[in-house]
C-alpha cells in the first residue's frame, strides 16, 4: 500500500530539487567590446554571479572610457548557483574545473588572438583565475595584469556544513585541500613577485571575505583596501571611485596620462619585454 505512495513522493521530491536553482541562461563569453585590438580586459564573476550581471556597472564605465578605447573587453561566465549540488544528475563544477573552463575559453577562436590579457576577477572568480594561471599554458606571454576583488585566497572559515552540499563552497573551505594546494603552488611559482602586474583588493566592510583571507596571502605591495561590502566593491558609480581607479592605474603602469593608443601598447610591450627577459635568463 505504501510503496506506490512513497515512489510518487520520491518522484515529486526529485522533480522539485531538479528545478530548484535552474540556471538562468547566461552567456559564457559576453562581448562587451570587440574591435580587433591586441589587448583585452576580461571580467570574471564570483560565486553565484553571472557574466552579464556582476560587472555591469564596472564594464559600462570601462567601455565608455576613452582612455581605454584601445582595449577590447569581455565578461566570462561559468556555472555557479545558490542551489545545492546533487551529483547524481547535476552539480555546479568545482573551482579546478572552472579554471580549466577559463583556460579553454581563452584558447577559443574569440579570445586566442590577443597578445595581452588583463584579468579582473571578483570573489571566487579570483580563485578560478589563480588556479588557471598556475595550471594552464594559455597565459604564457599573454597575462599582463591580474586584479582580485574580494577573493578568499586563504579560504573561508565560515564555509561550515554547507561545504558538504556545495562543491564550490567545499573548495573555498580555509582548511580544505584546494586552498592549501593553491597557496603552496602560488608561493612556489611566484613567491612575492609575479611576471604580471598584480593587486588584491579588500572591501573595508566585507563581512563575507575578511581581509585576512583576501589580502594576507600576498605582500603588502600587492594589497589595497577600498570602501564597500562584498558586492559594492565591484559596482563603482563613477570613474572616480577607488575600485575603478585601481584598475585604471594598474593598466597604465607608472606611465602618466597619454594618448588612447598607448595604453594597450604599454601592456603589450611589457609582456614582450618580459618574454625577452625570460629567454635571456
Amino acid at each position: 500500500y505504501h510503496g506506490p505512495h512513497l515512489m510518487a513522493m520520491l518522484r515529486r521530491l526529485i522533480g522539485w530539487f531538479s528545478t530548484r536553482g535552474s540556471p538562468v541562461p547566461d552567456p559564457q563569453i559576453l562581448e562587451l567590446r570587440k574591435k580587433g585590438r591586441r589587448a583585452a580586459v576580461i571580467f570574471l564573476h564570483g560565486f553565484s554571479g553571472t557574466a552579464d550581471g556582476t560587472w555591469t556597472d564596472f564594464s559600462r564605465l570601462f567601455v565608455d572610457d576613452p582612455e581605454f578605447s584601445d582595449w577590447d573587453a569581455f565578461s566570462l561566465g561559468y556555472p555557479s548557483r545558490l542551489s545545492l549540488d546533487f551529483p547524481l544528475w547535476e552539480a555546479d563544477p568545482g573551482i579546478r574545473l572552472c579554471a580549466r573552463s577559463l583556460a579553454t575559453k581563452l584558447t577559443s577562436r574569440t579570445l586566442a588572438g590577443y597578445d595581452c590579457i588583463a584579468l579582473v576577477a571578483h570573489s571566487m572568480g579570483g580563485l578560478v583565475a589563480q588556479r588557471a594561471v598556475l595550471d594552464s599554458s594559455c597565459f604564457d606571454g599573454r597575462l599582463s595584469h591580474l586584479v582580485l576583488f574580494g577573493t578568499p585566497s586563504a579560504g573561508l572559515a565560515k564555509a561550515g556544513l554547507a561545504r558538504l552540499l556545495k562543491f564550490q563552497l567545499r573548495d573555498m573551505d580555509s582548511g580544505g585541500a584546494f586552498i592549501s594546494q593553491l597557496r603552496t603552488d602560488w608561493a612556489h611559482q611566484f613567491g612575492e613577485k609575479s611576471p604580471f602586474a598584480f593587486i588584491s583588493v579588500a572591501g573595508e566592510v566585507d563581512a563575507f571575505v575578511p581581509s585576512t583571507s583576501s589580502l594576507d596571502p600576498f605582500p603588502v605591495s600587492q594589497q589595497a583596501a577600498i570602501p564597500g561590502n562584498h558586492l559594492e566593491i565591484v559596482r563603482p558609480a563613477t570613474r572616480d571611485d577607488l575600485a575603478y581607479d585601481i584598475v585604471r592605474r594598474l593598466l597604465r603602469g607608472n606611465a602618466p596620462l597619454h594618448s588612447v593608443t598607448d595604453t594597450a601598447r604599454l601592456a603589450v610591450e611589457r609582456r614582450e619585454f618580459q618574454s625577452a627577459i625570460d629567454i635571456l635568463e
